[in-house]
């Protein structure tokens, strides 16, 4: 095969591979190549050949026939714990498309918008970078392909994100989905992207019912958990000086599987420290919240936690400033993170916490915030994890080596990626792996969210308690 590169791809598997294997039984493994035998149906652009390769390798080596093209593929099975196999293929068979088609269903309206409008920049950014350079390359083609994007708004609504799936994965033929923020959705989609056998990266979803056995194969959430976000809150409260820690806690519950999971960890971790739980209250998020401030300022707790939409924290700090209801820490996260919490509340937002998993400061992504500046006047939110998911995407498919949603799958699940919110990798159920070392605590100041905790990463001493309404 003149002029031909080979090249070879580690990946790390999680099941063993039998001692029978390894004297040469047969590896068997029906791979769907491209837009393969699953899906029928042509893609958006047309002229697309549907192939079906089916791959049988034995150790040792063996040929294929693809499309009635000759490729090698050898597997070496080493007997180690974990099992590795080394997979090399023979580039030279013919792409079942001229480029790669990666597709996102994004809430660019509704109450998820202020996520959703930043994580389309940002993907976009990413894509544009890759084709700026020519595209991915594919070994198994040994060629480049350019990257196609194609997304569509969810409108932060249920029945629109799995409408907009239903297109991706079935008209637009889509090699690698990428999620968007919100665990309700991420709970929703879960089930579609595994019946469909569609890998998805991106799911930023906190809620840790999401990894509860039987786990999802081909869901992939480069994202904190629930408890981690809580547990930054306590472990800065922890470390302030006796006399200055608060004591009670009142938790404003969201009725979502998200809400529920952020007040259980606030409760189990009130009780594990020593801290009074004064009222744990459901609220319906984008309902009149005034009678449960009301009822929160009567019991005067130092501390309220939260996981507010964007829309209800906002509406959560104007009652309370109306109400003059002030504790020493708001406990929030999620909607206290977004660039519009700031924007529409502007002084008002001062001093308010978020704990979230990415900021602006993190090495490597001064570049890309200095550009979103620039290009929304907006300060970021999850900018570098939007990115992240792009980067992912990218090199995933990149490691695959060809258009394959198996071999994609699997690359998301054993290979280590370098982006711009640090080494990211992925354990059982699409879990990110290491969770807590991501997160930080956060500040509004001047504007613009600072990081207070932990101290290694913070850009600013915080401010505590939260002044007064009235002092400000």
């Amino acid at each position: 095969m003149t002029g031909r590169k080979e090249e070879e791809r580690r990946y790390t598997r999680r099941q063993a591979i039998s001692t029978a294997a390894a004297a040469g039984a047969v590896v068997g493994v029906g791979i769907v190549a491209g837009l393969g035998g699953y899906f029928a149906g042509t893609s958006a652009g047309g002229g697309v050949q549907t192939v079906t390769q089916k791959e049988t390798v034995t150790v040792g080596g063996q040929t294929v026939t693809v499309g009635g093209q000759t490729v090698t593929v050898t597997n070496t099975v080493t007997q180690t714990q974990p099992t590795t196999v080394t997979s090399t293929v023979t580039a030279g068979r013919t792409p079942p498309r001229d480029r790669i088609v990666i597709g996102a269903s994004i809430s660019l309206t509704g109450g998820l918008a202020g996520f959703g409008t930043e994580e389309k920049w940002a993907l976009e950014e990413a894509f544009k970078k890759a084709n700026d350079e020519g595209g991915v390359y594919m070994l198994g083609y040994d060629r480049k392909l350019p990257v196609e994007f194609i997304v569509y708004d969810s409108k932060s609504d249920i029945p629109t994100v799995l409408a907009n799936l239903d297109k991706l994965i079935n008209v637009d033929k889509v090699d690698l989905l990428i999620g968007e923020t919100g665990s309700h959705i991420g709970l929703a989609i879960a089930p579609v992207t595994e019946q469909s056998k569609v890998p998805i990266v991106g799911v930023l979803a906190t809620t840790e019912k999401i990894f509860i056995p039987p786990t999802y194969r081909y869901l992939f959430s480069n994202f904190h958990l629930a408890r981690d976000e809580v547990l930054v809150y306590f472990d800065f409260m922890n470390n302030l000086p006796a006399g200055q820690r608060p004591r009670t806690i009142a938790i404003w519950e969201e009725a979502s599987d998200l809400g529920a999971d952020n007040a259980n960890w606030f409760e189990a971790y009130a009780r594990q420290y020593g801290y009074e739980v004064v009222l744990r209250e459901k609220y319906t998020p984008g309902s009149d919240l005034t009678a449960l401030v009301t009822k929160t300022k009567a019991l005067n707790p130092d501390v309220v936690g939260a996981i507010p939409s964007p829309p209800d924290a906002i509406n959560m700090m104007k009652i309370s400033k109306e109400l003059r209801f002030s504790p020493k820490i708001w406990a929030f996260t999620r909607g206290t993170a977004t660039g519009t919490f700031g924007a529409n509340l502007g002084a008002d937002a001062e001093y308010v916490t978020a704990s979230f998993v990415w900021h602006e400061s993190l090495p490597g992504a001064g570049d890309l915030v200095q550009k979103y500046r620039q290009a929304t006047n907006r300060p970021p939110t999850l900018l570098g994890i939007y990115y992240s998911s792009g980067q992912i995407a990218l090199k995933a498919v990149e490691w695959a080596g060809i258009l394959d949603r198996e071999r994609i799958r699997d690359a998301l699940a054993s290979v280590q990626f370098d982006t711009v919110m640090g080494r990211v990798s992925f354990g059982p159920g699409g879990k990110m792996n290491n969770t807590d070392k991501f997160i930080m605590l956060m500040q509004w100041r001047s504007g613009k969210l600072e990081v207070i905790w932990p101290r290694d990463k913070a850009t600013k001493d915080p401010v505590y308690p939260f002044p007064p309404w009235e002092s400000r």
